[in-house]
């Protein structure tokens, strides 16, 4: 199955930048973000857009944790359940939210102004965040077992160690 772009305006076809993608766990939508405000809701069987939803802001990353949707936009973290509806934000992003990672119950919004925010959380049953450490000099993230690696645009990437940062 191919799911191609188009021209701006022609519903339910991408119509800017792809800025990220995600499958939530039981779910059977594959979300994708863009430049142009919106998250777009395809059925994985058909092919086709279910659904568009603008968000009002340009969304930068999209990532998910279980049922959980995850996606950065300009100062803040929207977050989705996608099984119950349940939705919250998290607030303390200064700028565009430009990559997202979720590992070991840690959310990660890597945002403009060189930070990486770190979210304690649980996502299983009542969602609850607490900022865990803020990261400073590296936007975007990869997480890798009890790792997190971070690049930066003076072409570095640095490890973090989940525990001690």
């Amino acid at each position: 199955m191919e799911i191609k772009t188009a021209k701006r305006g022609q519903q339910g076809k991408e119509s800017s930048a792809l800025d990220g993608i995600a499958l939530p766990k039981r779910c059977d939508k594959l979300c994708s973000g863009s430049s142009d405000a919106t998250i777009r809701l395809w059925d994985c069987h058909t092919g086709q857009c279910a659904n568009v939803i603008n968000l009002g802001g340009e969304v930068g990353s999209v990532c998910s944790e279980g049922p959980w949707l995850f996606v950065g936009m300009p100062n803040v973290v929207k977050l989705w359940n996608t099984e119950s509806g349940a939705e919250c934000s998290l607030n303390g992003p200064v700028g565009q939210v430009n990559a997202l990672e979720s590992v070991y119950n840690l959310l990660f919004a890597g945002v403009e102004d060189g930070v990486i925010l770190a979210w304690k959380g649980t996502y299983e049953t009542n969602l609850t965040f607490q900022l865990a450490a803020t990261l400073k000099g590296y936007t975007h993230v990869v997480g890798g077992g009890n790792r997190l690696y971070s690049g930066s645009k003076d072409h570095t990437i640095r490890v973090w160690d989940h525990e001690n940062w």
